[in-house]
């Protein structure tokens, strides 16, 4: 329906696409997440080998870890140039996530947000930027058919590589919801993970904490008594 809207329009029969309500089945139950142990798999299954029958991709291998390291949105991802990578800001670099006009992306909160490189991140990065050997104009994703563009997703790797390492079949939102339930489980606090992951609205991550395991929770308390003097 959000696609029918949208071309909608481009015709120009609408001014803008409307806000549709939630269903209720996606509210109540929270997208798949995955473990520490089940994303460490996923990585392995992605990335290429460099065998003589592996068709794995180093591109896809790389969005997944920006997903996992970063919490981007898959649009946030496929939308990037080298030119919004800032290798010397911070310890390891940040990433710019702005609109691209050119393709007709918009950040989704309509604001630009600016994401701390992991070392892992900032290391996948390095790599594909010296296979690439690309100017900063160009696309860290560019499309196979058509390097002006950049791909559209990477679930058809992830699927793959899901099924390799025996997970269930994710959506690539579900890596972004890795990365927060992660974060919060490290003890992140939640106004610093609406800035990183550029939600507008704390209830957003209400199926964010939904994943926090029972076991995590009560170590948490444990620890958490007053010293007896």
């Amino acid at each position: 329906l959000r696609g029918a809207l949208a071309y909608a329009v481009k015709l120009g029969h609408l001014a803008s696409v409307p806000d549709l309500p939630i269903p209720e089945a996606k509210r109540v139950r929270p997208p798949k997440f995955l473990t520490v142990e089940e994303s460490r798999k996923l990585l392995v299954a992605i990335k290429p080998t460099g065998g003589h029958n592996d068709h794995r991709d180093w591109l896809s291998f790389l969005a997944v870890v920006l997903a996992l390291d970063l919490g981007l949105r898959k649009g946030e991802i496929m939308s990037r140039r080298w030119r919004d990578i800032r290798w010397d800001d911070g310890p390891h670099g940040s990433l710019l996530i702005d609109a691209q006009p050119v393709i007709g992306f918009q950040v989704k909160t309509r604001r630009s947000r600016v994401v701390p490189l992991t070392a892992a991140a900032r290391r996948e990065l390095l790599v594909a930027r010296e296979r690439a050997g690309a100017p900063d104009d160009d696309w860290v994703f560019p499309s196979p058919r058509d390097p002006l563009v950049p791909r559209e997703d990477f679930k058809v790797a992830l699927h793959g590589a899901c099924r390799r390492a025996g997970l269930e079949l994710i959506h690539p939102h579900a890596l972004r919801h890795t990365w927060a339930s992660r974060l919060a489980m490290q003890g992140v606090d939640r106004r610093s993970l609406m800035e990183l992951g550029g939600w507008t609205s704390g209830a957003m991550l209400d199926d964010v904490y939904a994943h926090v395991p029972d076991q995590h929770k009560a170590r948490m308390i444990a620890g958490a008594g007053v010293e007896r003097p």
